[in-house]
């Protein structure tokens, strides 16, 4: 909701204030990691609330231009390369402003993610729990144990970007997960899920329809093994 927020205050800005009218292209949303079921979850939220109404509903009549660009009415532009849909809405000021200085403070929350440092890192979690690799959506399921894992490692490695083994392992019992017969299978479950490319959670995790690489962007190790003691999360700062 908070980035969602963010769209809507960014497009106000460069309106009258008696200008209520907010054109939201989804394309805009989807780069910012919202998914379309997020989008309509925020959608339903502000309607219910009265904070803003839907000007037009998508329309999927489409009409032909001159220049071989198909319409559909005020909501959709359709060429043969893409399909944009845009949003329009009527947002009550009264309401929705006191909502802008919410969503600041939780998006500047969230920019701090591992490490407990303030500023945009490589990973970050966005507002709807998704984690985004240099602002893009890591698309990766939720259950298993590597994603847990790595969950567990970007919200709780120190400022220097470690995490014991023992408070992986703590963490991953306390999420369900049971727990390591003894400290040497522990640390191996606990590397497989983590660096083993061939099946763990860089084996699985994609963004843009990518395998995710254990690299940052300067060719650098993310996450690397700190022999007998844990991992290190290298996340470093845009």
């Amino acid at each position: 909701m908070a980035t969602f927020l963010g769209l809507i205050e960014d497009s106000l800005q460069y309106l009258k204030s008696v200008d209520n009218r907010v054109v939201l292209p989804e394309v805009n949303m989807l780069k910012k990691g919202l998914d379309k079921q997020g989008i309509k979850n925020c959608l339903k939220y502000l309607l219910e609330n009265d904070i803003a109404q839907n000007e037009i509903g998508y329309a999927p009549e489409v009409t032909q231009s001159k220049k071989g660009v198909g319409y559909a009415t005020h909501t959709s532009m359709r060429t043969r390369e893409y399909n944009q849909v845009d949003y329009i809405l009527q947002v009550n000021r009264k309401k929705i402003i006191p909502l802008f200085e919410q969503a600041r403070k939780l998006r500047d929350k969230q920019k701090s993610v591992g490490g407990g440092n303030s500023g945009s890192r490589l990973v970050e979690k966005d507002v709807r729990g998704n984690y985004l690799y240099d602002g893009q959506k890591i698309e990766v399921s939720k259950e298993p144990m590597y994603y847990k894992a790595f969950d567990i490692l970007l919200s709780n490695a120190d400022q220097d970007g470690f995490l014991s083994y023992a408070d992986i392992e703590k963490a991953l019992v306390k999420s369900g997960v049971p727990e390591a017969e003894n400290e040497k299978t522990r640390n191996k479950r606990i590397n497989n899920v983590l660096k083993n490319e061939q099946d763990g959670f860089f084996r699985y995790a994609k963004v843009n329809g990518k395998s995710l690489k254990n690299k940052t962007l300067d060719g650098n190790l993310l996450i690397k093994v700190i022999r007998g003691k844990g991992l290190q999360l290298n996340n470093p700062k845009l």
